[in-house]
């Protein structure tokens, strides 16, 4: 791993957890106290501030056009691959919940978030312009536009992937111990957060596949993030046995994926 990943990693977990650590220990709600919202919203942003430095810091003029190319060009991703990265992950939630209905709970989400959402088209507005930056905008910059690149000079599409989905995991860990947050409002030693950090590496994997097919789009790579985003919080509440009858569903095709897929396997040397 070269000394730029290293160097981005300290940044990122440095910007993110010095904000988020702050909120935890101090107990700041993040929905309710304004200091608590704001440090978590800075927080959130991390891994795509670290990322921008690294992209820019040594930038010529033809690598800045590259970036923003990466960063706002729809031409990169194609209309086929629009409809793959938006509606993947909504398919398999939606299969899932089927699966739930059949095997479990005999009943569908309720999906209050997006009768609310419908209820008023200002506030289906807000809440995508927040899904959109937070989470999105602010990590993929980072997490794939650098990140994901460097990796792939020296591993596999895989093994960058596995790399990526380990240091993603752990930045979120702070997450579990803040007032006001969805993981926050779990206990963390539970089943959801196994299989919170087994899907942030079946995320990963998936990611990098649509990344790598949409000619190395950062944009891309935001768009199926504010997918996956928007289908949770559309659905909420939904029962923790379809949250992980996702995950598994997700895994399966991951592993599927690496077994039909063969460039997530090869390496960059060979």
């Amino acid at each position: 791993m070269s000394r730029n990943i290293i160097f981005f990693l300290l940044l990122t977990f440095s910007i993110s957890w010095c904000c988020w650590l702050t909120v935890v220990f101090l107990q700041l709600n993040t929905l309710h106290h304004p200091a608590g919202a704001a440090l978590f919203l800075i927080g959130g942003f991390g891994p795509s501030a670290a990322g921008t430095y690294f992209i820019l810091r040594r930038s010529t003029s033809e690598t800045r056009r590259f970036f923003r190319s990466r960063l706002f060009s729809f031409r990169r991703i194609g209309w086929a691959w629009l409809g793959i990265l938006l509606l993947l992950y909504p398919a398999v939630f939606t299969a899932a919940a089927f699966l739930d209905n059949y095997l479990f709970t005999q009943s569908f989400p309720q999906a209050e978030g997006l009768r609310l959402m419908l209820g008023s088209p200002s506030f289906f507005l807000l809440n995508l312009l927040t899904l959109f930056f937070l989470g999105p905008v602010s990590e993929e910059i980072g997490w794939r536009g650098f990140m994901l690149e460097e990796l792939q000079k020296d591993f596999s599409p895989l093994q960058a992937s596995l790399w990526i989905g380990l240091f993603w995991g752990l930045w979120h860990l702070p997450l579990f111990f803040m007032p006001g947050t969805f993981q926050g409002m779990q206990s963390f030693w539970t089943m959801y957060t196994a299989a919170f950090f087994l899907n942030v590496f079946g995320y990963s994997i998936f990611i990098t596949w649509i990344y790598n097919q949409t000619n190395k789009s950062i944009l891309g790579a935001v768009l199926i993030h504010l997918s996956i985003n928007f289908t949770l919080t559309a659905l909420y509440p939904y029962s923790m046995t379809l949250f992980f009858l996702a995950v598994f569903l997700l895994l399966t095709g991951t592993a599927a994926l690496i077994y039909i897929y063969q460039p997530l396997r090869k390496h960059p040397k060979n």
